[in-house]
């Protein structure tokens, strides 16, 4: 890595930290949307407004971030998946909000179920794409920096990212399907479920237990991630800086 390339990268370990902080935010307004969503029969409308700002907020400060991280140098090859990432970001930002705004349109119910759950689940998908090229931005930027440890750490978050896309998946079909069936507003409803169903409602608790397990190892190995290649980085910055001071000539004896 050439010393030249430090400076940038001062920026993009700016950008770091507040996709940290972002993530952060977004995964906790998260999992206490789950939590309200999944033992709460009747929350009040302003914890349930105050919770779906959380992520909102998380989600904007880590797009902020982003867009520092494109100051990455041109010889890593990894500025082409952070714009990548970005973009994606963007746009599904863009999609989910033009979900939003039809809500405001007298739709018929069929046309407005297809096109807002078509446009929110539309941004969702983006999103998870977006997530995905930049965990390969941090991959790639992490072989440059010479952070061997970052390249493993980042290919981790890949796979439990990928288990709980999975995870999310599987039980939001189950919670649909025996909601469905028992015909009970919450999941903890299912617990009431007569006979047979019990035992599918037991399980599908568990597995939504197990989503939430799954989000918060993710959630912890991503941020050890973007620690440590953000402190490698200041630490490259910092052995720069020694060495360029060490390289400026002393006072000459008269």
């Amino acid at each position: 890595m050439d010393s030249t390339a430090l400076v940038p990268l001062r920026r993009v370990a700016f950008g770091l930290a507040f996709v940290f902080a972002g993530l952060a935010l977004f995964v906790i307004g998260m999992s206490a949307e789950i939590f309200v969503g999944t033992f709460v029969s009747e929350p009040h409308p302003r914890l349930v407004l105050g919770l779906a700002s959380v992520p909102l907020l998380g989600g904007l400060i880590h797009l902020f971030g982003q867009v520092f991280c494109l100051w990455v140098p041109v010889e890593s090859e990894a500025r082409g998946m952070a714009v990548t990432a970005l973009a994606l970001n963007i746009l599904s930002k863009a999609v989910r909000a033009a979900g939003v705004f039809l809500l405001a349109f007298p739709l018929p119910d069929w046309d407005a179920r297809v096109l807002v759950g078509g446009l929110i689940a539309g941004g969702q998908i983006l999103s998870v794409l977006s997530s995905f090229f930049f965990l390969f931005f941090l991959r790639r930027l992490s072989t440059y920096i010479g952070f061997g440890d970052g390249v493993s750490r980042a290919e981790q978050v890949l796979f439990f990212w990928g288990a709980l896309i999975f995870l999310v998946l599987l039980s939001t079909g189950g919670v649909y399907l025996l909601h469905t069936l028992v015909q009970g507003p919450r999941v903890w409803d299912l617990l009431a479920a007569p006979g047979l169903l019990l035992i599918p409602a037991l399980l599908e608790l568990l597995l939504v237990l197990a989503t939430l397990v799954v989000m918060l190892i993710t959630f912890v190995k991503y941020c050890n991630l973007l620690t440590s290649v953000r402190e490698t980085i200041l630490r490259q910055l910092d052995i720069w800086a020694t060495e360029q001071k060490g390289k400026r000539p002393g006072l000459s004896p008269s």
